[in-house]
């Protein structure tokens, strides 16, 4: 995992393979789940579970007269 550190006497090797097909797929899978946010945002029906989410990738300002504005952290977003 990120992190872990091993220590041994012998040699090791680490075989690492990549998937652009699963990398799209993930891609789509997170693009998705940003525009339900979106909309659970932009809506007023937020849930108790995603209010993490809510607060690293979008920023909420709401105003009487215009209503709920909410704008996506790019930054965060591209880290992810």
């Amino acid at each position: 995992y990120k992190g872990d550190t091993i220590t041994a006497d012998r040699r090791m090797y680490l075989h690492f393979y990549y998937s652009p097909d699963r990398a799209l797929e993930d891609e789509k899978a997170f693009n998705n789940r940003m525009v339900v946010w979106q909309n659970e945002l932009e809506s007023g029906q937020r849930h108790p579970d995603h209010e993490k989410h809510y607060a690293k990738y979008f920023t909420v300002k709401s105003t009487p007269v215009r209503g709920v504005k909410v704008v996506a952290n790019e930054e965060a977003m591209a880290e992810a």
